[in-house]
């Protein structure tokens, strides 16, 4: 099941490196709540925002898919919809999770360099990237780094 654990009110307050990796990035320093569980994050590090009580497993382990292929805990995708539907157990087992998400937007890349697709995980989105970097993507505005978290007691 998804679980609310980072308090949106506080976490705009982060620290100075969060901070600053989001001003690299072009992102403003805002969290979001876009469903039960699941937070748009200005940065890349989720346990940063997740607030205590909570102890989470960067790394939880799931089942690979019917056709073998491996799902890990972090990727890149375009939506939050791509991610709970590749991982249904994040809605129907009993175990505890919260998702992030970072945007990452082509415009804010550079030009010689920049973010990189297998730097990040599997990506399980629709699109067919043809490049290396983002930044020389057409049709390719923006992705989504994700990474699952689940709650441990």
């Amino acid at each position: 099941m998804l679980v609310d654990t980072i308090n949106t009110d506080t976490a705009v307050y982060g620290d100075p490196l969060s901070r600053m990796i989001a001003e690299v990035n072009g992102n403003r320093f805002v969290v979001a709540r876009l469903k039960q569980g699941v937070y748009q994050i200005p940065t890349f590090s989720g346990e940063r925002f997740i607030a205590w009580p909570y102890r989470v497993e960067r790394y939880p382990t799931f089942n690979s898919e019917g056709n073998g292929e491996y799902r890990g805990a972090y990727g890149v995708c375009d939506s939050a919809d791509q991610i709970l539907t590749l991982y249904p157990e994040l809605t129907e087992s009993d175990r505890c999770f919260t998702v992030t998400l970072c945007e990452v937007r082509r415009e804010a890349q550079s030009e010689s360099g920049g973010w990189r697709w297998h730097k990040w995980g599997r990506y399980i989105g629709t699109f067919e990237p043809q490049h290396e970097y983002l930044d020389d993507e057409v049709g390719i505005d923006r992705v989504f780094c994700y990474h699952i978290y689940e709650l441990v007691s």
